[in-house]
């Protein structure tokens, strides 16, 4: 009878506390190491940005990128331009003072590489008055420095606002005439601020965890 009632006691008081004690799943209490954005202000520019970041220790992360751009520059009737090219980047970020994971003030080093092709449809007295396509290939390595605000929703979803400086240097320039040209150099080598000079950047991006 003794041994009866203590199990009838063991069951009551026991079992509830096990049941509390019971592991559940909570899929917003996952950590995730990886981020794919897509940058929406390049749209802009006619340009398709996307990056992969990556985590390496609470604070710090490794994100890379991939630009393709195809812009027409309609410009006047007889000095029409395009640009075709990509970057490839490599950057290392650092989270300050983050409460949770991914979220927070961050500052940022990057690396590009960058490729252009610029296309000059001149058409005036210099050619005769006859069509040429003038092709420029820029190759240049740009060095930067942004700082930005990063925030993540539902353990889900990210939005990435940042600005920063870049300082750019060519490293190959290709000037190639299909017909010969007198008196006409282009501007894309002066202007290009993936490749020469220095520029300010603004970046908008959207991104998924996983």
């Amino acid at each position: 009878m003794k041994q009866t009632l203590f199990y009838i006691i063991f069951l009551i008081y026991v079992l509830p506390v096990m049941g509390q004690n019971k592991i559940t799943y909570d899929p917003y209490s996952v950590k995730k190491k990886n981020i794919v954005k897509v940058n929406l202000l390049s749209g802009f520019l006619a340009t398709i940005n996307m990056s992969y970041e990556t985590k390496i220790t609470y604070k710090w992360s490794v994100q890379s990128s991939l630009a393709y751009t195809n812009l027409k520059l309609d410009g006047s009737d007889r000095k029409k331009t395009s640009m075709e090219g990509f970057q490839v980047g490599i950057d290392l970020r650092h989270y300050r003072r983050q409460r949770n994971e991914w979220n927070g003030w961050y500052s940022q080093l990057m690396l590009r590489y960058c490729s252009y092709n610029y296309h000059y449809y001149v058409q005036d007295s210099t050619t005769n008055n006859v069509v040429v396509n003038y092709q420029e290939k820029l190759k240049g390595i740009s060095v930067g420095y942004l700082f930005g605000y990063q925030r993540t929703y539902r353990n889900r979803f990210v939005i990435d606002a940042f600005t920063g400086i870049f300082a750019s240097a060519p490293i190959q320039y290709i000037s190639n005439p299909i017909k010969p040209i007198k008196n006409f150099t282009g501007q894309s080598f002066e202007i290009n601020p993936y490749t020469n000079g220095g520029s300010i950047r603004l970046g908008l991006k959207v991104g998924y965890l996983f």
